[in-house]
């Protein structure tokens, strides 16, 4: 029982758990073996940075578990040619939280930040998100530990919302506007990277707006955003650059939407 509070108090310790849960199965299941040491590297670049924020005073003790889970994420969804640049994509994934801060809102989740900027600038760094297949299992998995994260972190609304959408805006075009099966629209959603994204990015509690309604709308925002990109623009990736675009937003809808700011420790 206290094991289990200890866990409710920080949902970011369901976080860890779920995404180092989907690590090593892709590493055992799904022959991610051969990227390894780049998932090293991610992580011990995420701790390493945050570690020196920490020894200047930028952040306190607890946001190593932060940075745990940034460099999971660069573990998952990027792909690279090289170790330095998975470092590269840590350093910026951690830096730009001290660089790009508005009333001590950072303006990227930074998974999503590093991710994309170092695409963006490199030719040998990319985002895969076929590597995770259509399996029952993997997409069972991620949402039974996102059902925990988002429990905890009382952003359940923010993938309801944005799911919801994003599936809608899916089926009017494939059902009904070009006529295609339903098998299509589900092939669609039958991705782990569709439900990793959801339930463990665009959620972060830091990021997204602090006032409810609004955090609702901007969801929909974003999923119509990311419909636009990925189906009439096609951009496989867009849920990714749909919420490197908006999450700026934020610290100053917060600023004009005021709400109670969110805190990891309970």
């Amino acid at each position: 029982m206290l094991y289990l509070r200890t866990l409710q108090s920080d949902s970011r310790y369901f976080q860890i758990i779920g995404q180092s849960s989907f690590l090593l199965a892709g590493i055992f299941l799904m022959g991610w073996h051969v990227h390894l040491p780049l998932f090293l590297w991610a992580i011990l670049g995420s701790v390493s940075f945050q570690m020196l924020a920490i020894y200047f005073g930028l952040a306190n003790q607890n946001s190593l578990r932060s940075a745990l889970i940034t460099g999971l994420g660069l573990s998952l969804l990027l792909r690279v040619n090289h170790p330095l640049l998975m470092v590269t994509a840590a350093a910026l994934a951690i830096g730009q939280k001290f660089v790009f801060k508005y009333k001590g809102y950072h303006f990227w989740n930074p998974a999503n930040f590093g991710i994309g900027l170092l695409v963006l600038l490199s030719g040998d760094a990319w985002i895969s998100p076929a590597q995770w297949d259509h399996h029952l299992w993997v997409v069972g998995l991620i949402a039974l530990m996102g059902f925990f994260v988002l429990k905890t972190a009382n952003r359940w609304d923010t993938a309801l919302f944005f799911g919801t959408t994003l599936g809608l805006l899916c089926w009017v075009r494939f059902s009904w506007y070009l006529g295609w099966d339903w098998k299509v629209w589900w092939h669609q959603f039958n991705m782990g990277s569709f439900w990793l994204y959801t339930m463990f990015m665009i959620t972060d509690p830091m990021t997204t707006p602090q006032r409810k309604w609004v955090r609702r709308g901007w969801a929909v925002l974003l999923a119509a955003l990311t419909f636009y990109l990925q189906h009439l623009k096609f951009i496989p990736t867009a849920a990714v650059w749909s919420l490197l675009m908006l999450t700026p937003l934020v610290p100053f809808i917060n600023h004009f939407f005021v709400a109670e700011r969110w805190k990891w420790i309970k």
